[in-house]
């Protein structure tokens, strides 16, 4: 084997170098690899002109980014390496296929033989996929043939590369020759040569060999930010020098780029996958030197006949005038080369595409003896300096800590994504800017809202905000956030198909390190809908419960109102005993009955949190004394010892919800007294517990002798529904309600109540409450009785709209007693509504429930016209919401059925006032006012007499200011006014003033002021006349 190299000047001084080699007499096989990089219309007049010399050779080459011949670099020449083989065999192939993968199989059957010993290959890889083409060889390569040789290159324009076959210039596809026979010894060897730089990057998006994101950026914006702007005014020349490094099989692989496209990605030698771990390499002489696999050969294998050398063009800017120092164990073989842009390699039989490094080869055949070329000695320099490898040394170092760290937080990393990926799991996770766009969406939030992340970011996050939830919570919610505090809470959100999700939320503002201000929110939520759901049917069904217990309430009263008001008639009329005797059992069974209702009712409303109780001033010895007085009878019937213990320290005064606190202290005595056998005893006793300037607490009980708790059912007692035991149901009745209300109205009252018992010997019940004490002086008072107090009216028109005859039978046999009242029925509230707009009525009487219009829809019609009639509900129930509804709609007052005779005269009395005198003159008894004041305040005639008419004078005086008020509906000024009178009336025994001033600060507190100026008018009157007596 002969290895000639030669660089083309013209075809003269080829033609005499062929001449002085006897190459034109040659009958051996002569193998010419040509590089060039003067351009395709110079390369192709050389070709014609070889082949005019030596048209029998096998030619192959490609353009270059420079040439090597004897090691030293080259640029825009052509040079020609010539190998004449004396027994080798060559067979060479131009082919091309669209797919690159299916190029490297068909070169691969095509040359690969039995006695095949390696195939040199050039490539046009702007038009193919280098690695993909390695590939696909290799799959084919079942002999383990080496492959070198590399891919066709330009100088760094990266426009106008091609493939050379024989005397012909392709731009696109491979040429590749095999060379074979048993007497060809092959040998490869490479240096890759390039150092690992800066953090490992991850490659974000790709398609074959084409990076289109890098760490999420567009790729020429990361080059930018990595490597700086003047690296991107000329790609893809300007960044030749640094080729990513990515590990695969053990080995560091660079891939060049080569090519740039307007949406920021870029293309390279070599194919990459999303996922791929990169870093930036850079190339020196002294790393080069340092890592040459050329060094590991030893001495006596190197002697070889021919060395190709297919190297990287970013090694050309250092090695173009010291190739001798890289490759210093080849400097007397006859070698020739190119810089490439990619170069091919095999390893342990495998077939690869380096990239930024040198890839060799070297031949010779064992039965020749020709002579290595002489070639002029290189004298290299024997003063070495040491800067390249410090600097090295030092980048190692740096690296190697930097790598250990990257470790550890690639490490930390991995563990933080595991617990990211079991929060996102449960967790719904969102970052907005400070304004609220959106910037980061998790899963979860894609979920369940129903958006895309594209969706999703860069739009406010009202994009999900659900329209029903009121602004000031958003409000709210924002102020507390931008203070740089935690908000918390749960808010409904609203899907991309309109559906509504509940998320429990909480928003942490995000600061900048450096300078402690708000940089951002992340809002973390938790999904709740279901559960949300589920309490929306349960209150539902509470709701639906509560509104079936009012209607059963309804109906059931409806009827009871007539037995009841009946019953009332019955007893005011002459009755003989027996008679008498019914009656009492009918009136007793009618209050047995709505007693249970009001029981049932209670439940309902503890149950569904409707109870409120009122804060009335009352004379807590007096009412307790009711409560005790009210059950005497039923104690006396079983002869039990029943007496009443009250602190004398106990005020007089306090406020408190009379109603409720005697419901409770009446079923404690009811139930005392049931279960207490015959000439047992029941003790109702208060204890003041502590007291000060404002409160006192008391200490209510109520102690039996009774049958007593066991006491493994002590805790069950005051369950609703039930009893100690299931005999004690048979034996002495009860719905088991009552103590579970008492129980409950305690509670609202502030205490607990309980309980101590011992079976056979007896059980007391208490309770400790705090209560706020008042003035006695404004206790209410009454002045007459029922006869001597009548109800004062002129003659009085009056509506009564009451479907349920039983009833307008009852409300008739009612205001026959009243002459001066005329009455008619409406049986719906349609007619309700016509009769009130054709004809003058002074009260109307509206049931709630009507069929047609019920009662609240008929009296917001009837407000439409008449503003100030007074119009009073009938109701059966009476739950905070259906008051609250009959206020809005315009009722004046209201009746609960069954309907008191003494309630319904209060309402008269109260509303029925025409040209009403609250006094008569002629029946008028003032001396015995004076004794009811004189009594009620205990004092004497000469103390009170100057106090009264004191007080006459003040209350004409205010009703000036009240008057006022009420013109100018000042509702604040009219409760203030009439709150102060009423109090300082009732304490002069003027119950009929006190009462209608009660009246005008109710209507104004709830801004239902009706008529006054008759009120008014019937109090000067009243002052008149007390005026000539007290003259």
């Amino acid at each position: 084997m002969r290895q000639l190299s030669y660089k083309y000047k013209s075809k003269e001084t080829f033609l005499s170098y062929v001449y002085d080699n006897n190459l034109e007499f040659i009958d051996k096989q002569i193998f010419i690899q040509l590089f060039s990089s003067k351009g395709r219309e110079a390369t192709q007049k050389a070709l014609k002109e070889i082949f005019t010399a030596l048209p029998n050779v096998t030619l192959i080459g490609c353009s270059s980014a420079g040439e090597i011949i004897d090691l030293n670099s080259l640029e825009e020449e052509i040079v020609l390496s010539i190998s004449i083989f004396e027994k080798s065999t060559i067979k060479a192939i131009y082919t091309d296929e669209k797919e690159s993968y299916e190029l490297g199989v068909k070169v691969a059957r095509e040359l690969i033989k039995d006695d095949t010993k390696c195939v040199i290959s050039f490539i046009n890889g702007l038009q193919h996929i280098s690695e993909t083409y390695i590939k696909g060889f290799q799959d084919n390569n079942a002999n383990k043939t080496i492959i070198t040789g590399g891919v066709a290159a330009d100088l760094l324009k990266f426009e106008d590369t091609f493939v050379i076959f024989n005397d012909k210039i392709y731009t696109k596809g491979a040429v590749a020759v095999a060379l074979g026979g048993e007497n060809l010894r092959v040998h490869s060897d490479y240096n890759l040569g390039r150092k690992a730089i800066g953090p490992t990057f991850t490659i974000t998006k790709a398609i074959n060999n084409r990076i289109y994101e890098i760490e999420n950026k567009p790729t020429l914006d990361f080059y930018e930010e990595m490597l700086g702007e003047d690296v991107i005014q000329n790609m893809p020349a300007s960044a030749v020098e640094f080729a990513l490094l990515k590990e695969e099989n053990g080995i560091n692989f660079a891939r060049m780029l080569i090519k740039t496209f307007d949406d920021g990605s870029a293309l390279y030698t070599g194919v990459f996958h999303e996922g791929d771990k990169v870093r930036f390499s850079f190339s020196n002489l002294a790393h080069i030197g340092k890592h040459s696999g050329i060094k590991r050969q030893k001495e006596q294998n190197w002697n070889f006949q021919a060395a190709f050398i297919y190297t990287c063009v970013s090694k050309k800017e250092f090695l173009s005038f010291e190739l001798h120092k890289a490759l210093p164990n080849i400097t007397q073989l006859n070698t020739i080369g190119f810089f490439t842009y990619g170069e091919f390699y095999s390893q342990e039989n495998k077939a690869m595409l380096f990239n930024m490094a040198t890839s060799l080869l070297f031949l010779d055949e064992k039965t020749t003896n020709h002579a290595i070329s002489i070639k002029k000695e290189i004298n290299i320099p024997k003063t070495k300096k040491a800067t390249g490898s410090a600097i090295l040394h030092l980048i190692d170092y740096v690296s190697a800590n930097f790598q250990s760290q990257q470790k550890e937080f690639e490490e930390t990393k991995f563990k933080l994504d595991a617990i990211l990926n079991a929060i996102n799991s449960v967790l719904i996770i969102s970052r907005t800017d400070v304004h609220g766009i959106i910037t980061y969406a998790n899963e979860g939030f894609e979920k369940i809202s129903g958006y895309s992340k594209e969706e999703l970011l860069g739009k406010s996050h009202n994009i999900v905000r659900d329209p029903q939830i009121k602004k000031k919570i958003f409000k709210e919610m924002w102020g507390t956030i931008k203070k740089g505090n935690i908000w918390y809470g749960i808010l409904s959100n609203r899907a991309k198909d309109g559906s509504i999700y509940y998320v429990k939320t909480h928003i942490f503002p995000i600061f900048d390190q450096e300078h402690k201000k708000i940089v951002e929110y992340m809002a973390v939520r938790e999904d709740i809908t279901e559960l949300e759901n589920t309490l929306k049917k349960v209150k539902q069904a509470k709701v639906a419960q509560a509104m079936f217990l009012a209607n059963m309430a309804h109906e059931i009263r409806t009827p009871m109102n007539g037995i009841f008001g009946f019953t009332q008639l019955l007893e005011k009329s002459n009755l003989s005993e027996e008679q008498r005797k019914y009656v009492n059992i009918i009136s007793n069974s009618t209050k047995t009955l709505v007693q249970l209702l009001n029981d049932i009712l209670d439940s309902s409303k503890i149950e569904n949190n409707k109870l409120e109780l009122e804060k009335i001033k009352i004379d807590l010895h007096e009412e307790l004394l009711m409560v005790h007085e009210l059950l005497q009878s039923l104690a006396q019937k079983k002869s039990l010892l029943y007496e009443s213990k009250f602190d004398v320290n106990m005020a007089k005064c306090i406020e408190s919800d009379p109603t409720r606190l005697k419901q409770v202290i009446t079923n404690l005595l009811s139930n005392a007294i049931k279960f207490t056998p015959v000439n047992g005893k029941v003790i109702l006793e208060t204890n003041v517990l502590n007291e000060d300037d404002t409160f006192q607490t008391i200490r209510f009980s109520v102690k039996d002798s009774g049958i007593g708790i066991s006491e493994d059912k002590l805790k069950t007692i005051f369950q609703p529904f039930t009893q100690a035991e299931s005999a004690t149901t048979r034996k002495f009745g009860g719905t088991g309600l009552g103590l579970n209300i008492s129980a409950n109205l305690v509670k609202a009252f502030g205490g607990e109540l309980q309980v101590k018992s011992k079976l056979n010997k007896g059980t007391t019940f208490f309770f400790d409450i705090k209560l706020k004490k008042c003035d006695t002086n404004n206790l209410p008072h009454k002045l007459l009785d029922d006869k001597s107090n009548p109800i004062f009216t002129e003659d009085i028109n009056v509506l009564v709209a009451e479907d349920y005859e039983i009833n307008q039978k009852l409300l008739e046999a009612i205001f026959i007693k009243y002459p001066n009242i005329s009455y008619e029925f409406a049986n719906d509230g349609e007619e309700a509504i016509k009769k009130a707009e054709t004809s003058s009525y002074d009260i109307i009487f509206m049931d709630v429930k009507m069929p047609k219009i019920n009662g609240i829809e008929a009296t917001k019609e009837i407000r439409k016209k008449l503003k100030e009639t007074p119009i009073i509900a009938l109701t059966a129930n009476m739950l905070e919401e259906e008051r609250i509804k009959l206020f809005d709609a315009g009722v004046n007052d209201y009746l609960t059925k069954p309907i008191e005779l003494r309630e319904f005269q209060r309402v008269l009395q109260t509303y029925a006032i025409k040209k009403e005198t609250l006094i008569e003159s002629e029946d008028f008894n003032f001396e015995k006012l004076l004794k009811t004041i004189e009594a009620n305040l205990g004092l004497d005639r000469e103390t009170v007499l100057p106090l009264f008419k004191a007080f006459i004078i003040n209350l004409k005086e205010s009703l000036k200011t009240l008057e006022e008020a009420l013109k100018n509906k000042d509702n604040e000024q009219v409760v203030n006014t009439t709150h102060k009178l009423r109090g300082t009336s009732a304490s002069f025994s003027l119950d009929a003033i006190a009462s209608i001033l009660k009246t005008i600060e109710q209507e104004a507190k709830n801004e239902q002021i009706s008529t006054y100026k008759e009120k008014l008018q019937a109090i000067k009157d009243a002052i008149n006349l007390l005026e000539e007596h007290l003259h």
